[in-house]
């Protein structure tokens, strides 16, 4: 029988659950398939107004979380940060709790072996490698190599001239940060280069910028994400 539109054949009946089945599992199977723009526009006409049950809404947020476990499978919080407010409910969830039995000789077992450095010492102590140099960390060993650059740098960063054109600099900005407005001295006080001395930045007024401390070191990271 050719299908007619207005057809009345299937008026009342409903689709058993096998037969659903079927019907996603084929849709499934065909990626490309996508409803067209006027059956959406139909599709949200007829939803409009209307209300998810309980049982809906408890379905539709298991599937979405599941969609989320095979997205995030084996990355957990790689490369994700928590924001202020989540770190604040975190301290205030973990405040005056307690490690379990279990938890403490976990913990026990694991550091069972190592020697501590200040064993029976009373009072104040000083760690035995503090202003000492690690040499496992020197020169090319050190992750944040980048072959002997250094040398080069300090021509360039303390030059007797650089002090005086870093004080101008400041003076022109008024002493403030040009990304966040807050006013700095000290150490929170810090002079960028527009075009970092590494890619051939000049000591220039005009390449130089006042940033604080926080904003210089976000800066800084962009650049190298860059490079």
């Amino acid at each position: 029988m050719a299908f007619k539109k207005g057809n009345k054949i299937n008026l009342g009946k409903k689709m058993s659950e096998e037969t659903k089945r079927k019907i996603v599992k084929t849709r499934k199977r065909n990626n490309s398939y996508k409803h067209s723009e006027e059956t959406k526009k139909k599709m949200s006409r007829s939803h409009k107004g209307k209300k998810l049950s309980k049982k809906h809404k408890e379905i539709l947020s298991k599937v979405s979380k599941e969609k989320n476990l095979v997205k995030n499978l084996g990355k957990g919080m790689l490369g994700k940060h928590h924001t202020k407010e989540t770190k604040i409910k975190i301290g205030l969830g973990n405040k005056g709790r307690k490690n379990s039995k279990e938890t403490r000789e976990k913990i026990s077992k694991a550091l069972k072996g190592r020697m501590v450095w200040n064993k029976g010492k009373k009072g104040l102590q000083i760690a035995w490698n503090k202003n000492k140099p690690n040499f496992n960390f020197r020169g090319e060993k050190n992750p944040n190599w980048r072959g002997g650059v250094t040398p080069f740098l300090n021509v360039f960063y303390y030059y007797s001239g650089f002090k005086n054109i870093r004080k101008k600099a400041f003076e022109r900005d008024k002493n403030s940060c040009q990304k966040c407005g807050k006013i700095c001295f000290g150490r929170d006080r810090q002079c960028h280069h527009i075009i970092p001395i590494r890619n051939w930045g000049s000591n220039e007024l005009n390449n130089l910028i006042t940033f604080c401390n926080k904003c210089h070191r976000e800066e800084e990271r962009k650049i190298r994400k860059v490079m």
